[in-house]
């Protein structure tokens, strides 16, 4: 029979190789049955689909919220805030009928207005100034024609790369036992309110 090789430990001399000069430390921390690791494991109880649990740790939420209602006010990204601290889309749901219909009376004024605004360009008028006017009106319209495409069409994704959000704080709030606070963005929005 042949001997099995014991199994390498790495040593801290191991990880210089893998690492080079970028790496300084000095000593291995005994991690097992520390004070640290009985704190991690207590708060690894959390449970990752309790709603009250992912509120209280989600600051990217907290931090985001006015902007997810005014884009659901304007009709752009209808998304809910879900039972569970999720964030969801459906087709059917209330934010988005109003987002059909606000869409809808919307795109009428839209029409009217550039209807308006070619009928300047083509035969009312020879001046400069409502000439440009007119042009200016038109390319500030047209983006309203790419809302379903740009905003509702990738609602599902948007709720997918915001609970995953969700799930990354409460993941972090569980090894470093602080959530994750995001300070440019606060600093930003202390400004903005003063």
């Amino acid at each position: 029979m042949d001997k099995q090789k014991p199994i390498h430990q790495m040593q801290i001399k191991d990880l210089a190789d893998l690492y080079g000069e970028e790496l300084h430390i000095k000593s291995l921390p005994r991690v097992r049955g520390s004070p640290r690791a009985k704190e991690i494991a207590k708060r690894f109880t959390l449970d990752p689909n309790n709603g009250a649990v992912i509120d209280k740790h989600d600051q990217f939420y907290r931090d985001h919220k006015l902007l997810l209602i005014l884009f659901k006010v304007m009709g752009v990204m209808p998304v809910e805030r879900g039972e569970a601290g999720t964030i969801t889309f459906g087709w059917t749901s209330k934010p988005m009928i109003y987002a059909y219909v606000f869409y809808i009376v919307t795109t009428v004024l839209v029409l009217l207005v550039g209807y308006e605004r070619i009928d300047i360009l083509l035969n009312k008028s020879r001046r400069f100034d409502e000439y440009i006017y007119a042009i200016i009106f038109i390319v500030y319209l047209t983006p309203h024609f790419l809302i379903p495409f740009v905003g509702w069409s990738v609602a599902y994704e948007v709720c997918d790369y915001k609970n995953s959000w969700s799930r990354f704080q409460l993941n972090y709030y569980k090894i470093t036992e602080y959530s994750k606070h995001y300070t440019k963005f606060d600093l930003h929005c202390n400004s903005v309110e003063s």
